[in-house]
């Protein structure tokens, strides 16, 4: 083997080695995150998956006892932001599984949370199911007051994915709204925060949340200026 060969063929050996390690790293740094989202500290997990405005805007929502959905897909990351999204209020939790995709949960002294888990695809997907699973239960009421009463039972929507590291990402803070369309009311996911892929964040779309006037009822107030796009939350 000529010197020029040789010197080849041990740098082709060290580049393999380095992509191995490479490799190695970036499962583990995978790995280590998957069991992070699944049992570390929860508002470790808040903060990773929320900026500072949507996050004390949430932080308020729970403290009022505003009615929380989080969907997403059923894992141990997701299940697990959902009960940091609970653990914003004081208490110890468990979880209770009920009929269908919905698991709500409960303080340890067996009150009823207001946060609650739906396996879903995603808000618009939560919503459709939601309606349905409601008009099969009242079948009498008409199509209005169902999108009605489904809007009303619930303040804000938390959809939540998983980055490749295996962290919980919080895609979207929305709430149901009915709105008036040519071929009558219809039920509308809107956004509060949505995730702006250029930016790579959690940012605020300008729309003032219908769980305020709750948080105000009980003496909870949320600054204007988490909510405004131009000044993306005043971060």
């Amino acid at each position: 083997m000529s010197p020029t060969t040789a010197a080849l063929v041990g740098l082709g050996t060290i580049a393999i080695v380095l992509v191995l390690i490479l490799l190695f790293r970036g499962k583990r740094r995978a790995g280590d995150g998957a069991d992070a989202a699944a049992s570390g500290d929860g508002s470790q997990l808040l903060a990773r998956a929320l900026p500072h405005a949507a996050r004390q805007f949430l932080s308020a929502a729970v403290q009022s006892d505003a009615r929380v959905v989080v969907v997403g897909r059923r894992s141990p990351p997701v299940i697990a932001l959902t009960q940091a999204v609970l653990g914003l209020r004081q208490g110890q939790t468990r979880a209770t599984q009920l009929e269908g995709p919905i698991e709500v949960f409960e303080y340890a002294g067996g009150s009823s949370a207001p946060v609650a888990f739906m396996e879903a695809a995603d808000p618009w997907a939560a919503l459709f199911a939601l309606e349905s699973r409601y008009a099969a239960s009242k079948p009498i009421l008409a199509e209005r007051a169902v999108s009605k009463a489904v809007a009303n039972g619930v303040d804000l929507i938390v959809w939540v994915g998983i980055t490749t590291q295996g962290l919980p990402l919080v895609r979207e803070i929305a709430q149901p709204v009915v709105s008036q369309a040519a071929e009558g009311e219809r039920l509308l996911v809107q956004p509060i925060f949505n995730w702006a892929s250029s930016a790579r964040e959690l940012r605020p779309v300008g729309v003032r949340p219908r769980a305020l006037n709750r948080m105000a009822e009980v003496g909870i107030r949320v600054p204007d200026h988490l909510f405004d796009y131009r000044g993306v939350g005043a971060r």
